[in-house]
């Protein structure tokens, strides 16, 4: 099977990218998770480590037998906006519409995570 994990981040990328343009934060991908660092926090920010927060994790197919994200953070409100304090309403249907570009399909597997499958 092939791997869509380098698929997946790609889109994950550049889709945050697009959504974290209001501040001076920087998108990238670490040890399988996506994350956030903002580059000019507070100093209590700073102090306390929430700087840098992981918004998802692209486990290994064989974590739970599909490919998929799992939303961490801040992540979740934007996958979850009915239940966020901040919502963003337009973020699901643009993320699930960047996957069909690069012919994957987004189903929502729980609130915290989603499965990739190539677009049939």
């Amino acid at each position: 099977m092939k791997d869509l994990r380098p698929k997946i981040k790609k889109v994950l990328l550049e889709t945050l990218k697009d959504t974290y343009d209001f501040g001076d934060y920087t998108i990238y991908e670490k040890d399988d998770h996506i994350r956030v660092k903002d580059n000019d926090p507070s100093d209590l920010f700073r102090e306390r480590g929430w700087d840098d927060e992981a918004l998802c994790w692209i486990p290994p197919y064989d974590h739970n037998e599909a490919f998929c994200f799992i939303t961490q953070g801040a992540m979740v409100d934007l996958m979850n906006p009915c239940y966020a304090d901040y919502p963003n309403y337009d973020f699901e249907d643009t993320i699930s519409n960047n996957f069909e570009k690069v012919g994957l399909f987004l189903e929502p597997y729980s609130s915290g995570r989603f499965d990739i499958s190539l677009d049939q």
